[in-house]
């Protein structure tokens, strides 16, 4: 495991939302989670859409000093121009609309 991400939403809330009975919703605690993986690892056992992983972290060390080093910088995405596509879809729905 390489670091905890801060989650949004109620998917990463503490408690979960309640509905309009008053009864709590029960759902699983998600936390992103980003992990190192083997490239050897990957070549074999390339990773699909939708994957889960279960991760267990040792606090037994509660007190330690805290790594201030930032992790290793990611290589930068491609970017890709969406413009056209939405210019495309605009004129689709502009069509279509009553």
């Amino acid at each position: 495991m390489a670091g905890f991400s801060a989650g949004t939403g109620s998917a990463f809330s503490l408690i979960p939302a309640q509905n309009a009975t008053g009864n709590w919703i029960k759902v699983v605690q998600r936390v992103p989670v980003r992990i190192v993986l083997n490239r050897e690892d990957v070549d074999r056992h390339p990773l699909r859409i939708g994957l889960s992983m279960t991760v267990k972290v040792d606090t037994s060390a509660a007190g330690a000093p805290v790594s201030k080093t930032p992790g290793a910088a990611l290589p930068e995405m491609e970017s890709t121009d969406w413009s056209e596509v939405d210019r495309t879809v605009d004129e689709i729905l502009g069509q279509s609309a009553p």
